[in-house]
C-alpha cells in the first residue's frame, strides 16, 4: 500500500511538471509568433537559441536540479 501511495505521489508530480513545462513552452512560441510578427527577425532568432540553450542544460534524468548559470530568467 505505501508503494502504491508513493507511486501515485510520484506520478501526480510529474505530471505537474509536465503541466509547467508546456504552459513554459507555449510562452515561448507566443513570444517568438510575436517577435516575428512585428517582425523582429534578429531578436526572434536570439531568443529562439536562448531557450534551447536553456533546454540543453536541464537534467534528462530525475537528478537534483543542475545550475547553469546562463538559466537565470526573472
Amino acid at each position: 500500500m505505501k508503494k502504491q501511495i508513493n507511486d501515485s505521489v510520484q506520478l501526480s508530480n510529474e505530471y505537474a511538471s509536465l503541466r509547467k513545462w508546456n504552459h513554459d513552452i507555449e510562452n515561448h512560441i507566443m513570444s517568438v509568433m510575436y517577435l516575428m510578427d512585428m517582425k523582429k527577425y534578429e531578436e526572434a532568432e536570439t531568443y529562439t537559441a536562448s531557450v534551447l540553450s536553456r533546454l540543453n542544460c536541464r537534467p534528462q534524468e530525475k537528478q537534483p536540479e543542475e545550475d547553469c548559470s546562463h538559466e537565470k530568467e526573472h
